[in-house]
């Protein structure tokens, strides 16, 4: 890096702490590295010049040369990656992300540590944090499935298409309920199967892995399922019919897998119930 704005113009969306770093690391240090206020001069100072908009405290967004900061566009995948250090894209926004989302949402999730981080708005999109899954806490597995990407210059992390498969099946609800979930999976072309099933394992949900094993079931022959497979995830299916619908919801009993499911699961017929 020459200078500061060698950096800003291959760094569409950036931190305080990624330029610390680079500022520190370069042959050409600044002094604003290791200065505070020269830090928040220097970024003001860019700020009421337009060349960067400021997202929210500590992000910044290049602003493209000839452009107006209240105008230019942003790439929301990209802000929701900056939101905590350890933001990885998941649930409906990595199905947005892989290319394989039903609906467009103007919701955008990041799965975080720390996920009592307030939800975030900017411009017209809404930024939520989500929690790890209980398993991956629990076995201190939480960078399992999580790919990292180029987008636009940056560094983005997102969690791989089997973990997302799973995640979508496990919180339905972060991912718009069963409607809006099958026919996304559905848009798969293909799945690493035996990554799936190691996946669904290390959470331990006897109900998640039901729900693996009736979608699998459905659509056997598009991911070429073998009935070992199916054999194994039917031994990790619960014990006894579990409902995965609300409460006011009614459903129907595939005994074969424990599973109490919406009418629509079976007839196809997304617009008459959901599954949530």
């Amino acid at each position: 890096m020459k200078t500061v704005n060698d950096f800003f113009q291959n760094h569409p969306i950036f931190t305080t702490a990624e330029l610390v770093e680079v500022l520190t690391t370069s042959q050409n240090s600044y002094k604003a590295a290791n200065n505070s206020s020269s830090l928040k001069a220097l970024l003001s100072y860019h700020v009421s010049k337009g060349h960067l908009l400021s997202v929210r405290r500590g992000i910044y967004w290049t602003v493209p040369s000839g452009m107006h900061p209240e105008t230019c566009p942003i790439d929301p995948f990209l802000v929701a990656s900056r939101l905590a250090p350890d933001a990885v894209l998941g649930y409906h926004t990595a199905l947005a992300f892989h290319g394989i989302a039903y609906s467009q949402w103007n919701t955008y999730e990041y799965i975080t540590n720390n996920s009592n981080i307030p939800i975030f708005k900017f411009r017209g999109a809404t930024y939520k944090a989500v929690s790890q899954p209980a398993g991956l806490r629990r076995t201190k597995a939480q960078q399992w499935g999580v790919e990292v990407t180029d987008r636009l210059g940056c560094d983005l992390r997102v969690t791989s298409l089997e973990r997302t498969f799973v995640d979508a099946l496990d919180r339905l609800y972060l991912c718009g309920g069963y409607e809006e979930v099958w026919p996304c999976l559905e848009m798969i072309q293909y799945l690493k199967l035996n990554l799936v099933v190691d996946y669904a394992q290390l959470l331990n949900n006897s109900s998640l892995i039901a729900k693996i094993g009736f979608f699998l079931e459905q659509h056997k022959e598009q991911f070429a399922v073998e009935d070992q497979l199916l054999k194994t995830l039917h031994t990790h299916r619960p014990k006894q019919p579990h409902k995965v619908l609300s409460a006011n919801k009614e459903g129907r009993l595939v005994s074969r897998w424990n599973l109490i499911v919406p009418a629509s699961a079976l007839t196809r017929s997304w617009e008459e119930s959901s599954w949530q």
